[in-house]
């Protein structure tokens, strides 16, 4: 396997890592430009970059977090809490969304409310469900609209 080097959220880096620390895989990574560039092939390489994190992906070869990120893992850890399902509340209105995928890709439900808070507004996850199904085995969806309906 070849590449360059890319976002350490992308599934490449836990493959990287993966031959970086078995002993069944053989790693080389080279740092650092083309050495055939100079710097003034460099110094163009930056000036036309969209970001200075594609620069340094592309023409560095460092595994670098893009600037236009909506949020890092580490972003979604702080400010995601499920300790577990939330019991209704009274009075509160809930919304429910449905992502369907039957073989493939996995369906889930969220039920969720707003709260306003001195702090400001913020949304908060009461419930998840995920199913998977395979060829063999499809979701059941009326299983998904009884968890729905409940």
């Amino acid at each position: 396997m070849i590449t360059n080097a890319g976002d350490p959220q992308h599934w490449a880096w836990k493959r990287r890592e993966t031959a970086r620390t078995s002993r069944h895989w053989r790693f080389v990574s080279i740092p650092g430009p083309l050495p055939w560039l100079t710097a003034d092939d460099l110094e163009v390489l930056a000036e036309n970059a969209e970001t200075a994190s594609e620069y340094e992906r592309l023409h560095l070869n460092k595994w670098t977090t893009s600037e236009d990120r909506l949020a890092s893992r580490a972003d979604l850890a702080v400010c995601t809490t499920l300790p577990g399902p939330l019991p209704p509340q009274p009075g509160v209105h809930y919304v429910a969304t449905l992502d369907v995928g039957i073989v493939n890709d996995r369906t889930v439900l969220a039920v969720m409310h707003r709260e306003d808070s001195p702090e400001g507004r913020r949304v908060v996850l009461d419930r998840i469900a995920r199913w998977q199904g395979t060829k063999a085995t499809p979701v059941d969806l009326a299983e998904v609209r009884d968890t729905l309906l409940r």
